[in-house]
């Protein structure tokens, strides 16, 4: 970045590029209204950006004369020239040292695919469902029975699937059939975690079960955070000479309004971003207080949710936050059993009977009381057991035991065995 610093200072004297209106004296005809910003440098990444074909080449020619006087050497083949919003004007050919530069429909840059459709990140939404579908399928692969599944397959999303799908959502704004699919990429590995790929288990469940926060939750953190970020630089620094741009000529961009959109709809609005004890923005302050809300604004969605959910009846009573401090599920039988009789889910003879299967209700094993999830956990004597005493055994309750725990998953695989299905 030292080396190649002064070819920053280069493209900033040719004032060409994209144009910045700024504030001032609209009377004063000798100053200012407005800055250039000829590119973006980041490292040996270099983007060069104009309104016109020759302030672009003028660009090329300096990078060009700072190269050779550099001994640097641009690759045309990894370079390319993207028109984003009206056809380029006619006239030489673009180059770099002398080689031509393809003319691109689409280009990557730091990690995201850029298109010049409607859509500018038509090409990138492509790419990140591919990954949620890759992570999915690494899943499978590397969840080893050696381990644990719930742990490693829990920890996996988290740190693989996660930073690969939500990298640049600060800025960068997802259609919304392409969230709904992440969400859904989401509750599969979650399923796959509890070993029930493939089930109806409720939504909440495995949001209660895992602690997942939604794509849409992740996103309200980053883009308030973000636009937090922006308002407390200096005028002088890009981004805000761009908010300000926006804020004076009315303009709002795509993430913009997903910004307030998602402040709105999480109850960001009277979140401020205040100074700390040296009057600096307390940007970090403000990121935790947003994560805060949204966490908590989330908790009461997940719960409203739950209600409508008759399967859930017991697991909401007792889960009063998503996730899970002690785990309770391995790789056995017995604990995709457990998650199934959390979820109220469990295949008893009840259930069967409820959904129009044609069978009795009745327990074969008493014959006398009809098969609930109660009376499998309970071993025919739901009568005489307290509501806590049922929650203790499913592992609901903070002062569940791991030996208790375990004694029902033994319950539910012995019941497995002899239930007649």
């Amino acid at each position: 970045m030292l080396y190649i610093s002064d070819l920053e200072h280069r493209l900033l004297e040719a004032r060409c590029g994209f144009e910045v209106r700024i504030g001032g004296d609209f009377w004063n005809l000798k100053e200012r209204k407005f800055f250039h910003i000829p590119g973006l440098l980041f490292a040996d990444d270099l983007v060069l950006m104009s309104q016109t074909r020759n302030d672009l080449h003028k660009l090329l020619q300096i990078t060009s004369n700072y190269g050779e006087e550099m001994c640097l050497q641009f690759n045309p083949l990894k370079s390319a020239v993207v028109v984003f919003s009206h056809p380029i004007e006619a006239g030489a050919q673009l180059s770099i040292q002398g080689q031509n530069l393809p003319e691109e429909t689409s280009y990557k840059y730091l990690g995201i695919t850029l298109c010049n459709s409607k859509n500018y990140l038509k090409d990138q939404e492509v790419i990140w469902e591919k990954r949620g579908k890759d992570v999915i399928a690494q899943m499978h692969a590397r969840s080893l029975w050696t381990f644990n599944r719930f742990e490693i397959s829990k920890v996996q999303w988290k740190s693989t699937a996660v930073p690969k799908l939500t990298y640049t959502n600060g800025v960068t704004v997802m259609s919304r059939l392409l969230r709904y699919k992440l969400e859904r990429f989401q509750r599969t590995a979650g399923r796959w975690a509890l070993g029930l790929p493939g089930s109806t288990l409720a939504n909440e469940f495995i949001e209660g079960e895992l602690g997942w926060s939604s794509f849409e939750a992740r996103e309200a953190c980053s883009k308030i955070g973000y636009f937090a970020r922006v308002s407390a630089m200096s005028n002088d620094r890009w981004p805000k000479a761009i908010f300000d741009m926006m804020e004076m000529c009315n303009i709002r961009t795509k993430a913009l309004n997903r910004a307030r959109e998602l402040r709105s709809k999480f109850g960001c609005d009277g979140i401020r971003l205040e100074p700390d004890i040296r009057g600096n923005p307390n940007v970090k302050g403000f990121s935790t207080k947003v994560k805060k809300q949204v966490t908590l604004v989330q908790d009461e969605e997940w719960k409203e949710r739950m209600a409508s959910k008759p399967t859930l009846e017991w697991y909401r009573a007792y889960k009063t936050c998503r996730g899970i401090t002690k785990t309770p599920y391995d790789n056995s039988r017995g604990s995709r059993l457990l998650a199934l009789a959390r979820a109220g889910a469990l295949p008893t003879m009840d259930r069967a009977a409820r959904i129009g299967q044609g069978v009795s209700s009745i327990c074969i094993r008493c014959g006398m009381l009809p098969e609930t999830v109660e009376h499998v956990i309970m071993e025919c004597n739901e009568l005489y057991y307290t509501p806590d005493e049922f929650a203790r055994r499913l592992g609901l309750l903070e002062d569940s035991t791991v030996e208790e725990i375990n004694n029902t998953k033994r319950r539910l695989e012995n019941w497995e065995k002899t239930s007649i299905r």
